[in-house]
């Protein structure tokens, strides 16, 4: 009768070790669950924020490209305009020094245009 009485206790014992394993696991499980849910919330939230920055950069960077070409057609013009000036500075017989210093050429781009310029001219006849 006291085997029976010990087998009862100790299986009543392991029953309530099982059961509180057995709640101890629930509450785990619980635990981590709540963990992966805000882990799962900050990286969706991190995701987005990464979206919205690439979705900037590009657009910056599609700014950026056309301001890089709105420039290269601004400084195309002013070199046109530059040289249409010394054109005109040289065709009204300006000192090539004044020509550079007012179109910031260089001399020696100065020194092309005027003999462009002294070939188009008509040449004197010879009587």
């Amino acid at each position: 009768m006291q085997l029976v009485i010990i087998l009862s206790l100790f299986t009543g014992i392991v029953a309530l070790f099982g059961v509180t394993f057995f709640v101890f696991s629930l509450r785990q499980r619980r635990r981590f669950e709540a963990f992966k849910n805000d882990v799962e919330k900050q990286l969706r939230m991190a995701n987005s924020s990464v979206v919205v920055m690439g979705n900037r950069l590009l657009d910056f960077e599609s700014r950026l490209a056309n301001i890089c070409k709105d420039q290269q057609v601004l400084s195309d013009t002013q070199q046109d305009f530059s040289y249409t000036k010394a054109r005109t500075l040289i065709e009204q017989n300006v000192a090539l020094d004044a020509v550079v210093a007012s179109t910031g050429l260089s001399r020696s781009e100065v020194d092309l245009i005027q003999l462009i310029h002294a070939q188009k001219r008509p040449m004197p006849e010879h009587v």
